[in-house]
């Protein structure tokens, strides 16, 4: 024991000069310095006597409650509130029966509570490790909860969804339980915005976040209920799983004093220090004490321990005994309460011991140092070098202060645990709690010891259908965003170890386990019943579920009607229900499909004096709990929302819902959601739901069927017991819950809004900018040849994106040139070696646009990367410096800035990189529709169908104006009442709202718009236009000067006697469309004609193809074979194009290499054209050499020899729950794709999701289809997924007779494992990838290429399924009607 005060003194000797100071006030002139070890003096201020000297093992155990070195020789006191406080002997002799649980709750229970309650307990008891309690809405599971804790008296861990289910569940068990602990345990963040790393920007956003103080404080009341009590109820969230430090190091490092103790000040302050307390004593600021924090005025020293609810006062005698133990109160109308002694459990969670650190820090520069070599091998020294500073403050901190941010990611190395073990967690205390009930209470009760038990303990998962499976999505989450850190040097790799538990370990930990849902998963229900079947063979009462359908109340399920969608049925039906149910003081629900159908019904009700709201997860958590506030408060009559469910909230004063779309396949019209959403209106008495569908799908039959059994035992339970059915109440508080969270919702609002403002510049590394460097419109670069020679590139050889020690160093140097540019708006310029002008651009962030293109420069798997990605990086391999100009006016000022360098400049990738993602924002007007419809778009049509107006500064400018044309003129209202059966004249509509209203403000008239607008009546919509468009920066023809409609013709004469021929697509002088063909010449060894060629591709497309005809056609570097006939067809397409009798001029113009013209922009933008076509034939032979290459890898990896490896095919499906299932084949010759040969094939609804059925018969419509050279057979089959999908594949190609034609593999994801059966085993076995493999090589890449292209064509063609499924029948039922009223 000696040596133990001797090694805490010296670990403190180092803490602050206040700590010191703090122990001179605290014992004044008299200090005490020793700790004594022999017989002492035990003082009993309850009694008022002097005890005799206690027994030396007694006082041995005195001081280590000082310390708290071992748990097994302490016990707690019970210092709950409800604890006997007269002295320390009366709490350590109170009896077992005071940690029982005791049920109390002004009703017994009633209808299927008592069955419920008993077979669930006699199953558990008999220790069936799996139960489920299946409980309609209403039926009062929580009060069954809380019957069964009673029961078994054995601590509980109650798992809910979210914190506000969890609140409501802590608050109703408190009310059943209130002589017990009830304790709360969710994330205590306030504000949580987690450390990352986004590549696509180069932005580093380090961890900014909020303790609220108040839920800290109850995590640690539940840890410390836990490890002091046996009648504990740990409600929590999902923050169960995530890492909370080792309950040995939390119960070891409390401090335990008893009145009467002998302490030395030192010992106390270092121990008050180490725990992690914060010393207040030397602020000339007095401020109120907080949690976690102490101070010390002569000899009182006054703490708040978190796990307390008000600071604790601790008086000290001269001779350094303690006094008295009394509670601070925090208003003026209560006193202060004596206590016999005083328990002070870290501040912290997370306690490391003083020798444990001095290893972790050193373990922590030790795997620092193994991943900087790591980077310097790889040339990546900025990484190595952000990776050491960071680690090394980090270390640092730790040595002096035992903590440091971001701790929490080294808690492998605190803890001493080995890679990839799982963390400590509030389960581990759960554990740690039944360890202690065994021997420890029954020593201090003088009772036979018991042996511990670890697993005596229940979990009980609220909503078990919702919450099972976030058990297991975190950890995939979490790992995701920690390896991008890591990637980029800003964490270590052992920080993947801090993490939150998986399923399987989770799941391991846990003894036994009572779902409750009134709609369980297959999951539980699957594991109840192998559980019960278990336990019924051993001979006990097995339960695997147990059914609850009376309520106490006696409310039946809702009445369900199927409205048919038929006329205006939203007017007649749903809009009605709505004001009666309103008329009666009642509430309703109202669930669409999607975030945007919810608004457009929402401004649909409000237009029609229905006083609604819309709710969906874009809105705040105050706002969500501002909406559902006032729906119980009676200010609006309706909610609309898309899965309402998510709020999990009762609400008694709703009595309608409503449900559209009823009929349509999804998760959210499944059996599960239906029945969920019904029983929002079971509490109420007049209950009643409504489903609009067309046809009874299976999920809506089984609704129907489980509500009328339920309905008719509950009218028979009624009738035999005369129960007279009333509407449910909130349970034990009449306020409700969103008042009681909406203080705590708004204040982390405003904590949000704060960070947002101190913090709004990400933080970068290495170093910031110095203000010299930001005026400086060339930033230097230099090559450090010396450092950059000393390592080898660690990329394969054969790797098609192996890079060179010179590019390595070249990246290098411009990564180190782009830390340093400013973070303004601007104009940049990328530069090649001999100083042309590679590409020029604007960036509200300089810094920061610029990085996005070193990442593309840097990526290896090239197959990933969108063509725009490509490309950036083709651009990248010549770029060797680069420039900037500063904007002090912003980005308008930028956007000018770059047109005029590009028309100056005439940099060649300016069009190649910009015409993938459009340069500037357009408003496009479908004028064609019959309902016209306003949008932004990046790329608007040139094929006349749409009127496009732009382009505009940026994207938020365009979806401001947007979004007022909306609300001013209702277009989004609408066309969701007309796709819901309301008809609208189409005149008037085209007339007043399109015409006369949208097309007059995107033109620039908004003056003449309001105007209209108050001509019909529409004043207050008059003064929204012009307030809103006051604060747009709308486009005029000065500030960009438009080229014209233009298409340009380039040719360029390319490998393999094949011609490039590109049409170009200008429109006001941004690039809207780029078109390449490749013409091969009929003749061995002929090379193409390139006027010819290009006449041929004109005709094709304007005169064969349809595509509209602009202003003028240019052909550059050459003219068009027959030019005088193409140009008299063209301009005949164009007169008749528009469909009326206006002459518009047309003209085909050839600019030749002799003679580019005298018009300057036209001349310019020729020139443009002809380089970017250099640029596409220059990637093309790249691409195909590198196919060749992918190819030969490829048939290495299959050992293929002499056979043929040309046309691969990729299989891939997709659905919804089985509904809709589409089938995707993408072919790809040649190590290209083609995308004139993919296809796609309906294969209906696949009976429960079986993608097995759904592979075989995408495989057997494909290989029935085999003429023509788009249905050729395949050289090699490739299908998403394992050694399943393989064999079902293989299954059917052998039914064909085509198994020893076609090669068939299976890429499964994971680990990007290539499986293939073996020709002489038939045996399925692993040829490539894997966990040890080279995931980069040619041909894994190959395969992931047409894997992912497989995958987004089938989702593609699933997305237009289902649109079609949701929207078409409205548009085709109507579409018939509306051609008559437009003629």
């Amino acid at each position: 024991m000696r040596n133990l005060v001797t090694m805490v003194l010296k670990t403190c000797a180092s803490s602050s000069s206040s700590s010191s100071s703090s122990a001179s006030r605290l014992f004044g002139r008299f200090r005490v310095i020793r700790v004594a070890f022999g017989y002492g003096h035990y003082r009993a201020h309850s009694s008022g006597l002097r005890t005799p000297p206690p027994s030396p093992f007694n006082h041995i155990r005195s001081v280590s409650r000082l310390f708290a070195s071992s748990s097994s020789s302490t016990h707690s006191p019970h210092t709950n509130e409800s604890a006997p406080s007269s002295s320390s002997s009366s709490s350590s002799s109170s009896s077992s029966s005071s940690f029982d649980f005791q049920l109390s709750a002004p009703f017994p229970p009633q209808g299927d509570q008592p069955g419920a309650i008993k077979a669930c307990s006699d199953a558990l008891k008999a220790g069936q490790t799996d139960v489920l309690l299946r409980g309609a809405t209403g039926t009062g599971k929580t009060f069954c909860m809380a019957a069964i804790l009673e029961k078994l008296n054995k601590p509980a861990l109650v798992l809910c969804a979210n914190k506000t289910l969890a609140a409501q569940l802590a608050r109703e068990l408190r009310f059943y339980l209130p002589n017990n602990r009830v304790e709360y345990f969710v994330s205590y963040y306030a504000y949580y915005r987690p450390e990352a790393f986004m590549p696509s920007q180069d932005t580093y956003i380090e961890k900014q976040s909020t303790i609220d103080k108040t839920l800290d404080a109850l995590r640690h009341r539940a840890t410390a209920s836990l490890l002091d009590r046996r009648d504990v109820v740990v409600v929590s969230s999902v923050s169960c799983l995530y890492g909370l430090g080792m309950p040995d190091s939390y119960l070891n490092a409390r401090l335990h004093l008893c009145v009467g103790d002998e302490v030395n000040a030192q010992d106390l302050l270092a121990k008050l220090n180490h725990i992690q307390y914060e010393d207040r004593s030397g602020l000339t600021q007095r401020k109120p004490l907080e949690q976690g924090q102490y101070e010390v005025n002569e000899r009182r020293l006054r703490i708040w321990p978190p796990h307390e609810d008000t600071p604790l006062n601790i008086e000290l005698s001269d001779d350094g005994f303690v006094k008295s133990v009394t509670t601070i109160p925090q208003d003026d109308d209560s006193t202060g309460e004596e206590r016999a002694a005083a328990v002070i459990y870290p501040a912290r969670h997370f306690v490391t011991q003083p020798e444990q650190l001095q290893a972790a820090c050193e373990a922590i520069r030790q795997e620092m140092e193994t991943q900087r070599r790591h980077f310097e091998k790889m040339f990546r020294f900025d990484v190595a070098d952000r990776l050491e500073k960071r680690v090394s403050e980090d270390i640092e901190r730790l040595r002096l202060d035992g903590f440091c941010p971001g701790m929490e990611n080294y808690s492998r190395h605190l803890a001493g645990r080995k890679p990839g073990d799982a963390p400590a967690t509030l389960v581990d205390y759960m554990a740690h709690a039944g360890e202690m009930r065994g021997g420890i209470e029954a020593a201090e009760q003088q009772q036979p010891t018991t042996p511990p038990n670890p697993r005596d303990w229940l979990l009980i998962v609220d909503e078990s259908h919702v919450t099972v499976p976030q058990v297991g999505t975190m950890f995939a989450a979490d790992r995701s965003r920690k390896h991008t850190l890591i990637e980029h040097g800003y964490r270590l790799p052992s920080a993947l170890d801090n993490r939150p538990l998986r399923a399987s370990e989770f799941w391991q930990r846990v003894p036994q386990t009572l779902y409750v849902s009134a709609t369980p998963g297959d999951g539980e229900v699957a594991r109840c019943k192998d559980a019960a079947v278990r336990l019924k063979r051993s001979g006990g009462p097995a339960a695997p579920f147990v059914d609850m359908v009376i309520r106490p109340t006696g409310v039946l399920d809702p009445i369900i009607d199927v409205v048919p969608k038929e006329g205006k049925y939203l007017e007649t039906h749903l809009f009605e229900t709505i004001r009666s149910r309103a008329a009666m003081g009642q509430r309703s629900l109202v669930t669409t499909l999607t975030q945007r159908d919810s608004e457009d019904l929402s401004e649909l009700l409000k237009s029609r004096n229905i006083n609604a709201e819309f709710l969906h997860c874009k809105k705040t958590a105050v706002e969500r709990a501002d909406v559902l506030s006032k729906l119980q408060n009676g200010e609006i009559d309706v909610v609309v929302g898309v899965n309402l469910l998510r709020e999990g909230l009762d609400l008694p004063e709703v009595s309608f819902v409503g449900i559209l779309d009823a009929d349509k396949q999804g998760f959210l019209r499944s059996y599960r959601s239906l029945i969920q959403t019904v029983g929002r209106a079971a509490r109420h008495i007049d209950g009643r739901a409504a489903l609009y569908a067309n046809k009874i799908t299976p999920a809506m039959a089984e609704v129907l069927k489980e509500t009328e059994r339920r309905r008719k035992l509950q009218m028979a339970y009624n009738t035999r017991f005369g129960v007279i059915p009333r509407s449910t109440r909130n349970v034990g508080s009449s306020d409700s819950l969103f008042e009681l969270r909406k203080e705590e919702l708004e204040r982390v609002a405003e904590m949000k809004r704060r960070m947002r403002g101190e913090d709004a510049e990400p933080y970068y590394q290495p170093g910031d900018v110095s203000s010299d460097s930001a005026q400086n419109n060339v930033v230097a670069i230099s090559f450090d040849e010396e450092t950059a020679g000393e390592h080898e590139t660690t990329a394969p050889l054969d790797s098609p994106d192996a890079m060179t020690p010179e590019d390595r160093r070249r990246i290098a140097a411009l990564r180190l040139a782009v830390t340093r540019l400013p973070q303004d708006a601007g104009v940049y310029t990328w530069r090649a070696e001999d100083g042309t002008v590679l590409y020029v651009g604007k960036a509200n962030n300089l810094r920061s646009r610029c990085a996005s293109y070193l990442r593309a420069a840097v990526r290896k798997d090239h197959y990933s990367l969108s063509p725009y990605e490509r490309k950036t990086k083709a651009m990248m391999s010549h770029a060797v410096s680069l420039d900037h100009h500063v904007c002090p006016e912003g980005p308008a000022q930028a956007l000018l800035t770059e047109w005029r360098m590009v028309e100056q400049l005439q940099p060649m990738y300016n069009v190649r990189l910009k015409d993938n993602k459009g340069a500037y924002p357009y408003i496009a007007v479908s004028t064609s529709d019959d309902l016209p419809q306003v949008f932004v778009s990046y790329r608007p049509s040139s094929s006349g169908r749409q009127a496009v107006f732009g382009p505009y500064m940026d994207y938020g400018a365009a979806k401001r104006l947007v979004s007022t044309i909306n609300q001013v003129y209702q277009l989004r209202t609408t066309l969701f009442a007309h796709r819901y059966g309301d008809t609208q004249d189409l005149v008037s509509y085209r007339r007043d709202r399109i015409d006369g209203g949208a097309m007059l403000v995107l033109q620039g008239n908004v003056a003449q718009a309001a105007e209209q607008l108050r001509l019909r009546g529409e004043n207050e919509a008059a003064l929204q236009l012009e307030d809103d468009l006051a604060k747009v920066d709308m486009p005029t023809d000065d500030k960009l000067t438009p080229l014209g409609d233009v298409d340009i013709v380039a040719a360029k004469r390319a490998e393999n006697c094949t011609a490039a021929i590109q049409i170009m697509q200008l429109r006001r002088g941004a690039v809207i469309g780029r078109l390449v063909h490749f013409v091969t010449s009929n003749g061995n060894d002929v090379d193409v004609d390139l006027p010819e060629a290009m006449r041929l591709v004109v005709e094709s497309h304007y005169l064969r193809n349809g595509a509209a005809v602009p202003s003028a056609i240019v052909t550059a570097g050459y003219a068009v074979a027959d030019a005088e006939e193409l140009e008299m067809s063209l301009a005949s397409k164009n007169d008749d194009g528009e469909g009326d009798d206006v002459q518009r001029p047309f003209r085909l113009i050839a600019l030749t290499n002799e003679d580019l013209g005298e018009d300057k922009d036209m001349q310019a933008a020729a020139a443009m054209a002809v380089r970017n076509l250099e640029g596409v034939v220059e990637d093309r032979a790249r691409s195909e050499e590198r196919a060749h290459k992918a190819l030969e890898d490829l048939r290495s990896v299959l050992k293929a020899g002499s056979r043929s490896i040309r046309r691969i095919e990729a299989l891939d499906i997709s659905h919804t729950g089985g509904s809709g299932t589409v089938g995707s084949c993408v072919t790809f010759v040649d190590g290209q794709p083609m995308p004139s040969y993919h296809r796609t094939f309906s294969l209906g609804d696949a009976p429960g999701g079986d993608d097995y059925l759904a592979l075989k018969e995408s495989v057997s419509r494909r290989l029935a289809r085999r003429s023509g050279a788009r249905n050729a057979l395949p050289d090699v089959l490739l299908v998403d997924g394992g050694r399943g999908q393989l064999s079902a594949v293989l299954e059917e190609v052998d039914r064909a007779g085509l198994g020893e034609e076609i090669i068939v593999l299976a890429l499964a994801k994971r680990m990007e494992e290539v499986f293939m059966r073996d020709d002489d085993s038939g045996e399925v076995s692993l040829v490539a990838g894997g966990s040890d493999a080279d995931l980069n090589r040619p041909a894994l890449l190959l395969l992931r290429h047409l894997r992912d292209e497989a995958h987004g064509y089938a989702n593609s063609r699933h997305r237009r399924v289902r649109t079609k499924d949701m929207f078409g029948g409205l548009a085709t039922a109507t579409s018939a009607k509306q051609r008559k009223q437009k003629l």
